[in-house]
């Protein structure tokens, strides 16, 4: 029942707050233009014209509506003609089998290797493999029908390149308001995880801020497209997200931090001030959306509310446990939270931020015409784990194909397009697509066979497709499964207008079945064909967040010694680049999580090291803002201390070289409770770290 209200609370919650950050406008264009082919489709008799819409929605999937309208129609033709080319050869060799699997393998290995060149272009390239492969699936071959496939995947890239630039756009402006729209959510979310957390539910810890952080790496390019037109709310987030994301790591930290009874005590009276922390937030959100004079108040409310919470919460302490331990903790999340709480409600950020102008982009350094094919071919025949990639893609490709032929039935093309999709860089990454993917088939397969059980008029069915694709371009955002979800029914009743041959529900049944192989195939691929495992990495990743970890601590040392304040931005880039090195690091344990079937000892001392690390990062960080409010003796205490745990998780437990620590071990002294409970974070930490770090970069 419980875990029933929480999900309802979360759909709730994402229906009236989190559906404004989704890409409506452009979904819904995606959606049109992928409707027109499948109903020309249906009132034209014209089965080849579903190739179309499939062409057509491939390439809104790979189109980015952010960048300039030469670029992207350049990039959309482009990948057009590559995928009519790769389509047509492997129909024109569909009567020597040998030879269409090799053009198959052939193009998923190019393909594959253009995913170094950045996702999007990844995209592309994957698109362009599947389509290739797809058609080596189809029941036709010879040149006639080779180039009435491509002719008609080119009509379609080329109605959607076209229809794409040519039909409503959104603004910048819009655009930087629902980057920012996700920042808020995101912010929102962790706020209300911190409150489950505090009520008891610390697996909520485990998420984590990298979802913030990538809404703020979006928000902050997408404010900057904006050359100084961006709304002045937008623009005041952006200068004021990294204090938000300080405190907000801070809090995360004395959080995991409270293990003792007296603080878990202590975190059941915040709880309610995390919830309206949120409610704060979401309220900023909705005045954003709406305009300031909408909403007028509804941010000061929720944050008299907040500190009403908080003004009640220390003499509750006090009335039940007076002084006793986790007054002090109690103390150093009440200051985290109000200041928060504060910087948040901020009247200048929301009426009169200053815009922010984007700095010019350089040009881009024009490559050599001589040697360009030359280096091209060395980029394909390099050995890194992009080739190692597109060579277990090729394979996979032509075995799927392979098994699709030898199945001979017209619905076998399920097999190569699951394989394609679900097989990753990476084992781990593999067995967790596949198993989303299984869920999304299952889900969409019903629905699509629900809609056609109670549809049977082809043009209506076409229509269907319009929210259909609508929904999977929009929900890409959302989830991996609603994606599929949507993907996969779009994609049967697309199939079952282009090749009317059997019931949906065959139709849905088929597509189960081949989805299942497609993701047998891609596991057993990545299993046994030159398998990149994760666990190879551990050293080296927790290498990089130790590595990372120490020049923040070092540089917070150094600003905290200094008795003037400096330019804070290198110290940013220095927390940015320890908290992505930490997150690569955690990223790296669960994939090895997902490969080993026994207990890895490293992987669990690495486990440890990055909630260390993490914590190290976490409990220093707000004091990039609020050291103002610490004394001379608590300052010098702290930089000490920051010296001392950098000494220590550099060097190994036998190393005799470590400075002596005045802090480490001793009965806190500082007069900031916050200064106190930093430092007894950071001593634990600094020291559990320096113990495991021998045993992770073994």
């Amino acid at each position: 029942m419980q875990l029933f209200a929480s999900g309802r609370d979360q759909l709730l919650r994402f229906w009236h707050h989190g559906r404004h950050r989704l890409p409506v406008a452009d979904a819904l264009r995606g959606g049109v233009i992928c409707v027109a082919p499948a109903v020309l489709a249906a009132m034209l008799h014209m089965p080849l014209l579903c190739w179309s819409a499939i062409a057509a929605f491939w390439t809104c999937l790979a189109d980015e509506p952010g960048r300039p309208g030469f670029e992207r129609h350049c990039k959309g033709l482009v990948f057009g003609v590559a995928g009519a080319l790769a389509s047509a050869c492997a129909i024109a060799a569909h009567a020597l089998p040998v030879l269409s699997i090799a053009v198959v393998g052939a193009v998923a290995y190019v393909g594959a290797s253009v995913r170094a060149r950045g996702p999007a272009s990844g995209l592309r390239g994957l698109l362009t493999a599947t389509a290739c492969s797809v058609s080596a699936c189809f029941p036709a071959h010879g040149l006639d029908a080779a180039t009435h496939y491509a002719v008609f995947y080119l009509i379609g890239c080329v109605w959607a390149t076209l229809a794409g630039g040519g039909l409503w756009q959104t603004s910048r402006t819009k655009r930087a308001q629902q980057a920012t729209l996700a920042y808020l959510y995101a912010m929102s979310s962790l706020a209300s995880r911190l409150g489950q957390a505090a009520h008891g539910n610390r697996a909520q810890l485990e998420h984590g801020r990298a979802e913030l952080r990538t809404k703020l790496d979006a928000m902050t390019v997408a404010v900057a497209n904006c050359n100084g037109d961006a709304p002045s709310a937008c623009a005041g987030w952006v200068h004021d997200a990294e204090q938000a994301m300080a405190l907000l790591a801070g809090l995360e930290t004395l959080l995991a931090g409270g293990h003792d009874a007296a603080r878990r005590e202590a975190a059941a009276l915040l709880a309610p001030a995390y919830g309206q922390l949120a409610a704060q937030i979401d309220a900023s959100a909705t005045r954003l959306r709406n305009g300031s004079s909408a909403f007028r108040g509804a941010v000061e409310q929720c944050q008299a509310r907040l500190q009403q919470t908080l003004r009640a919460c220390e003499p509750a302490w006090l009335a039940t446990h007076g002084s006793a331990e986790g007054l002090t903790w109690l103390r150093a999340n009440l200051d985290l939270v109000e200041r928060l709480s504060v910087l948040l409600a901020r009247e200048a950020r929301m009426d009169a931020a200053p815009g922010i102008v984007a700095a010019p982009l350089a040009a881009p350094r024009k490559r050599p015409r001589q040697g360009q094919l030359t280096a091209l071919i060395a980029e394909f025949a390099a050995q890194n784990a992009y080739t190692r990639y597109a060579a277990r893609l090729s394979v996979a490709a032509m075995i799927a194909v392979s098994l699709a032929r030898f199945s001979g039935m017209q619905q076998a093309y399920w097999l190569a397009l699951t394989t394609m999709f679900i097989l990753q860089p990476t084992l781990s990454q593999t067995v967790k697509v596949s198993g989303l993917r299984i869920g999304g088939t299952l889900l969409g397969a019903v629905l699509a066979s629900a809609l056609s059980l109670f549809v049977h008029d082809p043009l209506l069915l076409a229509l269907i497709v319009l929210p259909l694709a609508t929904g999977t371009l929009a929900a890409r955002t959302v989830s991996y499964v609603s994606y599929i979800l949507f993907l996969t029914s779009h994609f049967i009743l697309v199939a079952h207008l282009g090749t009317p041959v059997g019931t949906p529900w065959a139709l849905a049944v088929a597509r189960i079945e081949f989805s299942a192989a497609g993701v047998l195939v891609g596991f057993l691929v990545s299993l046994f064909a030159w398998p990149d495992r994760e666990h190879h990495r551990l050293g080296s990743s927790a290498a990089g967040a130790i590595e990372g970890t120490a020049a923040y601590l070092e540089a917070v040392a150094g600003r905290l010694a200094q008795p003037a304040p400096r330019e804070p931005e290198a110290l940013r880039k220095l927390r940015r680049r320890a908290c992505l090195e930490i997150d690569k690091l955690e990223a790296t344990i669960a994939a090895t999580r997902f490969e080993s079937l026994v207990v890895n000892q490293q992987a669990a001392c690495a486990s440890v090291l990055m909630q260390r690390l993490k914590t190290l990062v976490g409990a220093l960080c707000p004091l990039e803002y609020v050291n103002a409010m610490l004394n001379d003796a608590d300052l010098a205490r702290l930089a000490e201390l920051a010296q001392n745990a950098q000494a220590l998780i550099t060097s190994d437990a036998s190393s005799a070289d470590i400075p002596p620590s005045r802090g480490f071990g001793a009965t806190p002294q500082a007069s900031s409770c916050h200064a106190r409970e930093i430092e007894r974070e950071v001593s634990e930490s600094a020291c559990v770290a320096h113990l495991l770090r021998s045993r992770v970069l073994r």
